[in-house]
């Protein structure tokens, strides 16, 4: 039912790009069209941002924000498939994004060196790093077009250019340093020194450096443990101590809503259902019904105030409604107001 509302909307035109990874053009495609509709959102608050506030770091939970797109072109040059889309957002859920995304994050990308390939594959080594950033918050939905621009991942040049060219806010770059013993020695063990320089878009580094160990009996196995032990530690004391979630001042009030004079029940329950499919209230149970009137008991992360705001920016295309409060919440009422008859002139009397 949440196709009954209409809202106030912007259009934004925004462009999107992903790598051909394997000969993979449907999931090239699909990142492509992701990373449109991200940028679209993102697109969004830089134009309407005020002075001196930052843009929030952009999840995948902010597609939910995008009513509806179309694509406008496009292409594939080299390994690269282009989409570009016209996106219509709802703009009044975006400005109270902090409510109704779930899941902050903080977007971040990063490289890796020190371990042969030979022992641990770079796919290998990447997917433990990506695990344990994104189990901690941190989303790296811009990885892949990230890495294509880095041949040399040991390059400090080319990883500080290549990560101007991308959205994300942070930068972690792992360097490890193996050492290993007999290993088919059941008392001996691998150990790995990892250093980690954490760099922020504002120029901000941090260097942390941690010393693990494992008693795994073959070089991938010890390596793998050990490695996984130093990020999940060294992410985790970053998350804790240099770059914490951001805060997420919500507060679940609840009250009553009183319906009115509605047509019918299942179009009022349809029209309170979709108010929660909007983001507006997270609860609702009918608490009592008489006639033609029936209360609702919500809980709704906006105040009574803030909720009637927003009802200012609704409208049905079968329900009408007008609304007040009361001393116990707020009341809709669904009568169709009468359109007056005007009463026309039929000439002068001869």
């Amino acid at each position: 039912m949440l196709s009954a509302f209409a809202s106030e909307a912007e259009v934004i035109q925004s462009s999107g790009s992903a790598v051909i990874e394997r000969g993979d053009m449907r999931s090239a495609y699909k990142n492509a069209l992701d990373n449109a509709i991200i940028g679209a959102v993102r697109a969004y608050y830089k134009s309407n941002m005020s002075g001196g506030s930052k843009t929030p770091d952009i999840s995948p939970e902010y597609v939910k924000f995008v009513k509806s797109y179309k694509i406008l072109s496009r292409s594939v040059s080299g390994y690269t498939v282009r989409i570009r889309i016209a996106a219509d957002l709802d703009n009044v859920a975006l400005q109270d994004a902090g409510i109704f995304i779930n899941n902050p994050v903080n977007t971040a990308v990063f490289v890796f060196d020190g371990i042969s390939s030979k022992i641990l594959s770079d796919d290998e080594q990447a997917v433990i790093i990506d695990r344990a950033l994104t189990s901690k918050n941190f989303s790296t939905n811009e990885q892949r077009n990230f890495l294509y621009g880095v041949s040399d991942m040991g390059s400090n040049s080319q990883v500080s250019k290549q990560f101007k060219n991308v959205y994300s806010r942070y930068l972690f770059k792992f360097s490890f340093k193996p050492s290993f013993d007999n290993l088919s020695d059941p008392d001996n063990s691998c150990e790995l020194t990892t250093t980690t320089d954490i760099l922020s878009r504002d120029g901000q580094s941090r260097t942390l450096k941690i010393e693990t160990s494992s008693l795994k009996f073959n070089e991938k196995q010890c390596v793998s443990d050990a490695m996984r032990k130093a990020v999940v530690a060294t992410v985790d004391y970053a998350r804790t101590n240099l770059i914490q979630i951001p805060e997420q001042n919500k507060q679940l009030n609840s009250y009553k809503i009183k319906a009115i004079n509605f047509k019918n029940m299942v179009g009022t329950n349809n029209f309170i259902s979709a108010l929660k499919q909007r983001g507006f209230i997270s609860q609702y149970r009918a608490v009592s019904f008489s006639g033609k009137e029936i209360v609702f008991q919500i809980e709704s992360y906006f105040t009574e105030k803030e909720l009637e705001e927003k009802l200012k920016t609704v409208t049905s295309d079968d329900m009408n409604f007008t609304y007040s409060t009361d001393g116990e919440g707020i009341i809709l009422d669904f009568s169709v107001p009468e359109i007056p008859v005007q009463e026309t002139e039929s000439g002068n009397d001869q």
